[in-house]
């Protein structure tokens, strides 16, 4: 939550959760991720920076060649 305020705080957004479903949000690493993929606002990866003047950047990672379809196993 510093330097930049946010509202990523539901810890079941991020892959540390999965493996750990007893970890809370400040157990999580810093790793670049989409938090918000069910919105249209993030196209890509990001993460938040440590600089006050800088809110986010894009990861640089390779996209897919090919749309990916997710399952929902529930």
């Amino acid at each position: 939550m510093s330097p930049h305020l946010h509202a990523y705080d539901d810890i079941t957004f991020f892959a540390d959760y999965a493996e750990n479903r007893d970890a809370a949000i400040h157990d999580v690493v810093n790793y670049c991720r989409n938090p918000s993929a069910l919105s249209v606002s993030d196209a890509r990866p990001w993460c938040f920076t440590s600089n006050e003047r800088i809110r986010k950047e894009y990861c640089d990672i390779p996209r897919c060649k090919r749309k990916c379809i997710i399952y929902d196993t529930l």
